[in-house]
């Protein structure tokens, strides 16, 4: 009879929320272990169906969240995102789950408790003590991350997986497997998205910013940053032996994949810059020198300035200083290998030419000096031009 009812059922079975899956589960579970204590016979035909649901809800359950995620992230403005308290409890969550199970996501598969009802209204953020448009992010130990939407819908989309697997420890190994599929779906439509550019058509972007490849680099980073935890959380409920190393073998090829796309990106700011002061140094050839005027700047390099202090100021703002560094470090070194080329070649035949020429470097000492990895750029110009033979 049992069988009979849940087979009619089948269809919305795998439509149901997680939570009342996971009860769902759970009932059935311990009504055919009593059914078998009771009359001491095996309750196979039960438990293969039983099974078989279960199956097909872990893959709807993946195609649910694979498509939760592409929508959110398709849309996305790829901006500053507040992070809520409701996104930092999930956080903690997560963190919390690669040595214990979060009494929260136990409490599911409790069938004698009440779940909660969806559409209650949520407590308020709101905290008044912050200023108006402040963004808060995301804090894991001493490192805060500003995110975009795509990766605060990521951290709850794994988390649901998280929970489906507290919630059903003997299906860890497949749930796992749906999950990794999840975090590489983050990793290659983020690519698509910001380094493909595909962000322009879905999200109406007019271009790829350097805040938006910034973001798109925290991004990865934070959810790098749990996929430890993540492990951690899995293997402790995936049965020991080849299964659990496979999966954990899977585990460091993301987390591998999500390294190398943070190098691409870091490499596209590099890029980007370098092309801007090719360009700059194409105008700057074409500059009658002994025709300026020594007290005006020269629009290349006023232009050029300001590219670097924009861009500076969006990975400063979001990227770790380490990574800041060696980025602006890089673009650094292709500034002084293009300008200290192009000072060299130009032939200034006045005085008055190299007064221009002093003034520009001048003025890109001063407003770029002081950013990390900018300190000698200056000095190597001066040095360049006050040398020139008039």
């Amino acid at each position: 009879m049992i069988s009979k009812v849940l087979r009619v059922r089948s269809e919305q079975t795998i439509s149901l929320p997680l939570d009342y899956f996971i009860r769902h589960y759970t009932l059935n579970l311990l009504f055919v272990n009593q059914c078998e204590s009771i009359s001491a016979q095996a309750g196979t035909p039960l438990r293969t169906l039983i099974d078989s649901q279960i199956r097909d809800y872990i893959q709807a359950h993946g195609a649910r969240e694979n498509q939760i995620l592409t929508q959110a992230m398709s849309s996305d403005t790829w901006r500053d995102t507040d992070f809520t308290p409701e996104n930092n409890e999930i956080l903690q969550q997560v963190l919390e789950c690669g040595a214990s199970n979060p009494p929260s996501w136990t409490q599911m598969s409790r069938i004698w408790a009440p779940i909660s009802r969806e559409g209650v209204k949520q407590k308020d953020s709101t905290d008044e003590s912050r200023a108006p448009k402040e963004i808060r992010g995301a804090s894991i130990g001493a490192e805060t991350f500003l995110l975009p939407l795509s990766a605060i819908t990521c951290l709850k989309g794994v988390s649901r997986f998280l929970r489906f697997i507290c919630g059903i420890a003997s299906k860890a190994p497949e749930v796992a497997s749906y999950l990794i599929s999840y975090l590489q779906l983050f990793d290659s439509r983020c690519r698509q998205l910001i380094l493909g550019a595909g962000a322009l058509p879905s999200a109406g972007l007019k271009n790829i910013t350097a805040t938006n490849l910034a973001l798109a680099f925290q991004a990865l980073s934070f959810i790098s940053t749990l996929i430890p935890r993540i492990c951690a959380f899995v293997g402790r409920h995936a049965p020991s032996g080849p299964t659990n190393e496979a999966i954990n073998s899977r585990f460091e090829k993301v987390n591998h994949a999500f390294e190398k796309h943070k190098d691409a990106i870091c490499r596209k700011l590099i890029e980007i810059m370098e092309s801007r002061v090719v360009s700059y140094c194409k105008r700057a050839r074409e500059i009658d020198w002994e025709g300026e005027t020594a007290q005006d700047v020269r629009k290349y390099m006023v232009d050029l300035v300001g590219d670097t202090t924009r861009l500076y100021k969006a990975i400063s703002k979001r990227m770790n200083k380490e990574v800041v560094l060696l980025i602006m470090e890089s673009i650094s070194t292709s500034y002084r290998d293009h300008l200290g080329k192009v000072f060299i070649e130009i032939v200034v035949k006045e005085e008055s030419g190299r007064q221009c020429m002093v003034k520009d470097v001048e003025h890109l000492d001063g407003r770029l000096g002081k950013i990390p990895g900018f300190d000698g750029l200056g000095p190597y110009l001066m040095d360049i031009v006050k040398g020139k033979a008039i």
